[in-house]
């Protein structure tokens, strides 16, 4: 029976005696990793398998729709009005401050466009 299922459905006594002794996950859960205890190392010997590949586009399924979805974030939604640097970007890109780059980045990332979602999708 996994972990979580024991935690969530058994009674609180069964959910202890997983953490105290039947998996021995207190050593593991009370790993303090400034040096000062041994180094414990989980280690699992089951055979690793592929469950599914898949690219990652967001919360889209295909790399158009998350363009578009970039796209009416970038100009429909009114975006350019709320996000200073996006303005610059779009109407005087020389104009572009290191700060003002560095806020677009946050606050694209912030909403799943990051670089490597959109280098994704233009792929």
């Amino acid at each position: 029976m996994g972990l979580l299922v024991v935690c969530h459905f058994e009674s609180p006594g069964r959910s202890t005696g997983v953490f105290t002794g039947e998996l021995d996950l207190g050593n593991i859960l009370d790993w303090n990793p400034d040096g000062s205890g041994p180094i414990l190392i989980p280690i699992s010997h089951h055979p690793d398998e592929v469950v599914s590949v898949t690219r990652g586009y967001g919360k889209a399924q295909k790399p158009d729709d998350f363009l578009d979805s970039f796209a009416a974030f970038v100009r429909i939604k009114g975006n350019v009005n709320k996000i200073a640097a996006l303005k610059v970007v779009l109407q005087r890109p020389r104009d572009l401050t290191r700060a003002e780059l560095k806020s677009l980045r946050h606050a694209l990332d912030g909403q799943g466009y990051s670089e490597a979602n959109l280098g994704t999708g233009l792929a």
